[in-house]
């Protein structure tokens, strides 16, 4: 599997402002979305240049997730930028099907994990958001086992860092999480707050 290796992106990107701090990576807050490349062919002639031009544009991150395609738009994502850049935060999700239905249970979260790594190419995923829906946004306590799956791929070395995606900030502040991940409420360009672990 993939070792992010030094790339040319760092000498293109611009000095942005706002930046902040993800994973141990300060990043831009408008990154590049892999959620339209589920659709791309198996060879994924138009996705690579594309991917491989943001990247030279100055995107220091990418979010994409084993359930677009499902696995298309990581593959493309690998075929595209491995082995990766050093200063290139991959950001992954889980908790959704392809059909995009909730899928929480802890077998289906470590399957998601392992897909996610698969289709990556990386042994560790540095980052793993918990993508929620209404039904969790009523009861923000029922991410208490959700998040613990991901605490133990986490101590097994198989994500570097944990994040919760779709959830509104009262939820998110209220919500008990796990040690630790201890989320803490941030919010993106497009309003959706981002929980992000320390």
């Amino acid at each position: 599997m993939s070792t992010p290796q030094p790339g040319p992106s760092s000498a293109h990107r611009p000095a942005t402002d706002p930046t902040y701090v993800v994973a141990g990576h300060r990043v831009d807050r408008v990154g590049f979305g892999t959620m339209r490349l589920h659709a791309v062919p198996p060879q994924y002639t138009d996705a690579v240049p594309v991917l491989r031009r943001a990247v030279d544009l100055g995107v220091d991150h990418i979010d994409t997730s084993g359930f677009y395609g499902p696995g298309t738009a990581n593959e493309a994502v690998r075929t595209a930028l491995d082995p990766y850049p050093e200063d290139l935060l991959i950001v992954t999700k889980v908790g959704w099907t392809p059909q995009f239905s909730p899928a929480f249970a802890p077998q289906q979260l470590r399957e998601a994990v392992e897909l996610n790594r698969r289709t990556l190419g990386l042994d560790t995923l540095p980052m793993v958001n918990l993508r929620l829906d209404d039904r969790l946004h009523a009861r923000p306590e029922s991410i208490d086992e959700p998040l613990g799956v991901l605490q133990a791929e986490q101590e097994a070395g198989r994500i570097g860092r944990i994040g919760i995606s779709h959830a509104p900030p009262p939820s998110m502040c209220a919500a008990p999480a796990p040690s630790p991940t201890s989320p803490a409420c941030r919010t993106s360009t497009t309003s959706r707050p981002l929980a992000m672990t320390p």
